[in-house]
């Protein structure tokens, strides 16, 4: 969750509304993803809408952005939540294809959907985050370093977690 912390008097501060619509669209998607699958349309429309509302902060004060951790923020509530929730149903059909008899098509076949659209979801994270990059160098990079290195950095590191993901998810692996 984005939080408003350790900012010291001198940091401009970021739009009161800008800062409380994230919170509230944060708190928008953590409901739907209580009760619908993170491939559905709303929950996938609410994390659209929601990274949208991280950029905007990212972009529109950087220093603000990096104390308060948006950065981190936007990995785990647009990301990693979905991500958890994709190995966890692939663990759970996994077991089912192994254990069912009567219903081993069936979790065959959720197995693979669930997959291929975990696949195509990390795919799409993966294009987001050199995107990103390319975004801070093209906003940030020169005249910004420092502040184009840190964002940059946080930036790999997802990135990495993506693609151990996808290699692990393209072996056959479950969770």
């Amino acid at each position: 969750m984005l939080q408003n912390t350790n900012v010291s008097n001198d940091t401009p501060m970021i739009d009161e509304t800008q800062y409380r619509n994230v919170r509230d669209l944060e708190q928008v998607l953590k409901k739907t993803l209580r009760k619908a699958s993170p491939f559905s349309a709303e929950a996938r429309q609410h994390c659209q809408t929601l990274r949208e509302a991280y950029e905007e902060v990212i972009f529109s004060n950087h220093q603000l952005a990096q104390t308060v951790d948006t950065h981190q923020a936007l990995w785990k509530n647009v990301f990693y939540r979905c991500i958890q929730e994709y190995r966890s149903r692939i663990r759970k059909y996994s077991e089912a294809t192994r254990h069912a008899t009567n219903e081993r098509g069936k979790a065959e076949e959720l197995l693979r959907q669930t997959t291929a659209a975990f696949g195509g979801f990390l795919s799409e994270a993966t294009g987001f985050y050199h995107q990103l990059i390319r975004r801070l160098w093209q906003v940030f990079g020169e005249t910004q370093l420092s502040n184009y290195k840190l964002s940059c950095h946080r930036c790999l590191i997802y990135l990495g977690d993506l693609a151990r993901y996808s290699a692990q998810y393209a072996e056959g692996k479950s969770g």
